[in-house]
């Protein structure tokens, strides 16, 4: 699911308005409630099929799939808007993370967690030894 600049934008302002200064599922609810909201479409309305817990969720989802372009070198990648440090309630912006030294910390740790998991998983595929090489490069 790519988010439309339109429903980028209502995040935005959504995680502006909030009193933490993150962006929290249960607030992208409230505000795509509203028939005229860019985010409206994205939830399932009918309580039959989907109770507010549903749509929580479904927050979340749109949250973690709003990705933008991001160019380095020659080369353009996909990159997350938001992301959520471990131990907070709530999703901040990945510049605002990057540019907090604590915060960029946080996400690195969390980052090579999920890459220490991965490497549990796939440390016998001979095709990933040279990425291995390199995170053991990092780690250290």
């Amino acid at each position: 699911m790519r988010l439309s600049d339109e429903q980028l934008a209502a995040l935005f302002i959504i995680k502006d308005a909030s009193k933490s200064g993150r962006l929290h599922p249960e607030e992208v609810v409230i505000e795509a409630e509203e028939e005229d909201s860019p985010l409206h479409d994205s939830f399932e309305w009918d309580d039959e099929v989907a109770g507010h817990e549903y749509r929580i969720e479904q927050a979340r989802r749109i949250i973690r799939v709003a990705v933008r372009p991001f160019e380095r070198g020659r080369k353009t990648f996909n990159t997350r808007v938001f992301i959520r440090l471990p131990g907070e309630a709530g999703y901040r912006t990945m510049i605002e993370v990057m540019t907090e030294p604590e915060m960029r910390e946080l996400a690195l740790a969390e980052a090579m967690e999920q890459l220490a998991r991965v490497r549990n998983k796939y440390g016998h595929l001979k095709e990933l030894v040279a990425v291995f090489a390199a995170l053991d490069k990092v780690a250290a």
